[in-house]
């Protein structure tokens, strides 16, 4: 190798307190400098990970929230079913009472009818016991 060759020349190794001397104000200054960058990035990276813990613990309340919504949904489905069978009936029994205030109206009527033949016949036979008695 010739002297054109050589580009780089690397010392020997040093000891620790050499390199401390020579850079440790350097680092010293990066650490107050950026230190609170680590410890912020630590503790940013703790929270995202608390939020995805959230976010999971969110998505299994939303499921179960979800599974709740179609169990009342399903109920709400039967409550109609139940109202309307109960619209259906109320509807018969309407129709009954219609024919029974009919049925009831014809027997007053009737009745009517009865009481006036009643009094017709109380009136002959007290006109019959009259005139029987004057004889």
């Amino acid at each position: 190798m010739n002297e054109s060759q050589i580009t780089t020349v690397r010392p020997l190794p040093q000891s620790p307190s050499y390199y401390y001397e020579c850079y440790g104000p350097i680092i010293e200054d990066l650490f107050e400098k950026y230190g609170n960058l680590f410890q912020n990035v630590e503790s940013l990276h703790t929270e995202v990970k608390n939020l995805k813990e959230h976010v999971n613990s969110l998505s299994d309340n939303n499921a179960k929230l979800n599974e709740h919504v179609n169990s009342l949904s399903d109920n709400n489905a039967k409550l109609n079913e139940h109202v309307n069978s109960l619209s259906d009936n109320n509807a018969k029994l309407n129709e009954e009472v219609t024919k029974l205030k009919e049925e009831v109206s014809s027997l007053t009527i009737r009745n009517a009818k009865k009481d006036e033949q009643f009094e017709q016949f109380r009136t002959d036979v007290n006109t019959f016991v009259s005139s029987y008695d004057k004889k």
